[in-house]
């Protein structure tokens, strides 16, 4: 596939999605598909002939006349959409103005493309290999899930995409950075991606169209135990978190998870091998925290350590049943049914047991014999409890839940003609999320499930124990233990120490760190003993210094004598100076301040005697020509109007307010006793200090 067709594949992802549908509409879909020619085709209108051949060359899908009228014309909100009208004997249709920037604001958004190039750039990965393997994965991943919903839709195929792709542990890596980079966005994209591709097969598919939350309530899961591990945190606590949101939705969507007694088996045995290998890895002196550094953190080996921490008893015995109890947990949790019952004759399907773990270990040849043979138990379980369904997703009941895509991948190349047992949890969850409420957890969730595998570097459980069980016969310091453990590994190579056996690896570690030790402590004595010549010298610098300095002190003293009674006589003259001053000061404040209540006394005095004079001639000399107050009142009195009679009345009180008045302003001029220039007033109150 060329960059530009992975871009359209991309880019349709976004339109689909871009406008946070919580459920799948078939006809939502077609009219995006519709929504997105028009705004792709360069034309402003077009023919509904043009749009037909158009989208068939352009998304490959042919639609009649009737199913693009369906939808421009006779569509809910059709006429707030799209602009119809006939033209020699065809329709010409268009995009109304405001729904072409909606569409706008929607192409717009970013890409997987666009969040691949912002992952690189942010962790400076400046290389494109790195950009096209990610590209590749993303395209084997679309096209894996549209192969898997092909079958589950019982659609006709061409080809089966190569799901698995040979990958380096570097480009393992390189993918699992990117699937985990912590974006929301990113997330999203991916999620959409994988959801185009179901979207995309049943828009294809003309046996099934419909495909919808009811039609998919009442279906069991049976859980593999590779699910179980995650949910229990048995390799790693942010799995864990992701399985719970994971295994929350099956309740909200109607259907039941079950374990059957297989897989209940497999996970007891297999819990029983790792604490055997536990147990034979354990010694007296080895420290829970020192080995959890050097242990792989997807492993139970680091859960069992991490465990141990705070707990004085680490016997297996009671780590087993944690495990047990953090599983009846779970199952109490999520209403998980353990199926005791086998649907099957087991000695009646011995040869159908072998026939399908040969299988299983062509397709897987790493996998164990004995786990196979669970794998093999399950798919013949899920197929008897099949007999006497139909065999498409409406009416198939039963289903096997694993992360195994090469288990997966075998089930699907067995047998096409019917709908698969095996989905990986990815592939349920894409379908059962389009009819939920989604979060950005649940986006992390169904990422989380598409991390590649990756083999550790670290060094079996043994023999890490053997190495710090020697180790710590040295030293007891834990910084030490860890520090020497670190350093014993990246010295010795694992061909080295595989050869040696438990007791010579234990001597070898035990004699690296005692030469280590004493290796450190004569540095310790040199560094000491450098400490020590270095003490001497700096005290005989001190001890000539002080000399120095008291010869300094002694031939100063005078000086500093006559320095400090010269600063005296200095501290008693300016003590005099600045009580002359302040007397002078005083002396020159009491003038000020009595002039001030001269002036001040003198001008409300005269202000006073004016009023009242003005207040006794309205009382006497009434019958004087000069009595210009007893005039005033006459007048008044003359007046017809009240209202001006009473601004009269005013007026003649006026002389009585300034009385009044007058007097406050003697009283405030007598009674300050100190001259602030700020704060003494002429015409009115002065403030107080």
């Amino acid at each position: 596939m060329t960059g530009e067709q992975q871009r359209n594949i991309f880019r349709m992802a976004a339109i689909i999605y871009g406008r946070s549908s919580q459920s799948a509409s078939l006809n939502k879909s077609h009219q995006r598909i519709i929504d997105d020619a028009l705004f792709t085709c360069g034309k402003s209108s077009i023919t509904l002939t043009e749009l037909i051949v158009y989208i068939d060359k352009e998304y490959g899908f042919l639609y009649s006349v009737e199913e693009i009228t369906d939808i421009i014309i006779k569509g809910r909100d059709a006429k707030q959409m799209y602009y119809c009208y006939p033209e020699n004997n065809d329709i010409v249709v268009s995009l109304t103005a405001e729904y072409k920037n909606k569409l706008s604001f929607v192409c717009g958004q970013k890409t997987l493309y666009d969040y691949i190039d912002e992952y690189l750039t942010l962790y400076g990965i400046e290389s494109d290999a790195a950009k096209e393997l990610i590209l590749r994965f993303l395209y084997e991943m679309f096209t894996s899930n549209l192969e898997g919903y092909k079958l589950i839709l019982r659609e006709e195929r061409n080809y089966l995409a190569n799901e698995n792709s040979i990958y380096t542990e570097k480009e393992k890596e390189i993918i699992n950075n990117f699937l985990n980079w912590p974006d929301e966005g990113k997330d999203k994209a991916i999620y959409d991606l994988a959801g185009y591709s179901l979207e995309y097969c049943m828009m294809t598919n003309h046996k099934n169209t419909s495909l919808n939350v009811q039609n998919l309530k009442g279906k069991s899961f049976y859980i593999d135990t590779n699910i179980i591990y995650r949910a229990l945190g048995l390799n790693s606590d942010n799995l864990k978190t992701r399985a719970h949101l994971f295994l929350s939705k099956f309740k909200e969507v109607g259907e039941f998870l079950v374990i059957s007694h297989s897989t209940y088996l497999e996970f007891i045995d297999t819990i029983d091998y790792y604490i055997g290998k536990i147990d034979n890895s354990l010694r007296p002196r080895v420290n829970s925290k020192v080995i959890s550094e050097f242990i792989n953190e997807d492993s139970i080996y680091h859960y069992y350590h991490k465990w141990c921490i705070g707990r004085v008893n680490r016997d297996t015995k009671y780590f087993k049943d944690w495990i047990m109890s953090e599983f009846d947990s779970l199952c109490k949790k999520y209403e998980i049914v353990h199926e005791t019952n086998y649907p099957y004759n087991r000695e009646d399907k011995l040869d159908n047991i072998k026939e399908y773990t040969s299988g299983i270990l062509q397709s897987d040849t790493e996998k164990p014999e004995t786990s196979a043979e669970y794998d093999a138990e399950n798919i013949l379980w899920i197929e008897e409890k099949r007999k006497g369904y139909g065999d498409d997703i409406y009416q198939v009941k039963d289903f096997l839940l694993s992360s195994d895509n090469k288990l997966r991948r075998w089930d699907y190349l067995r047998n096409t003609n019917r709908v698969p047992i095996v989905m990986s949890p990815n592939q349920w969850l894409n379908i059962i999320l389009h009819y939920v409420e989604r979060t950005s957890d649940d986006y992390k969730s169904f990422v989380s499930f598409l991390t590649l595998t990756v083999r550790t570097a670290s060094l079996p459980i043994d023999m890490l124990s053997t190495i710090i069980s020697g180790i710590a016969e040295a030293t007891s310091d834990m910084e030490q233990q860890q520090s020497l453990v670190r350093n014993f590994i990246e010295r010795n190579t694992f061909d080295e120490m595989d050869k040696l056996s438990e007791a010579e690896l234990q001597c070898d570690a035990k004699e690296f760190a005692m030469t280590e030790l004493e290796k450190r402590i004569v540095e310790l004595e040199s560094i000491q003993q450098n400490q020590i010549n270095e003490l001497v010298q700096t005290r005989k610098i001190i001890e000539e210094t002080q000399n120095a300095l008291d010869e300094v002190i002694e031939g100063n003293a005078n000086d500093l004598r006559k320095l400090e009674q010269e600063r005296d006589e200095e501290k008693q003259a300016k003590e005099v100076a600045e009580k002359d001053a302040a007397d002078l000061r005083q002396e020159l404040n009491f003038t000020k301040l009595k002039t001030w209540k001269t002036k001040k006394i003198t001008i409300w005095a005269i202000v006073l005697l004016i009023s009242i004079a003005c207040c006794v001639l309205v009382f006497i000399w009434q019958d004087k020509d000069w009595n210009f107050m007893a005039m005033l009142v006459n007048r008044i009195d003359t007046l017809n109007s009240e209202s001006t009679k009473q601004y009269g009345s005013v007026i003649i009180t006026f002389p009585i307010i300034v009385l009044g008045y007058a007097v406050r302003m003697i009283i405030d001029a007598i009674d300050v006793d100190e001259y602030n220039k700020q704060n003494l007033r002429m015409f009115w109150k002065s403030k107080k200090s």
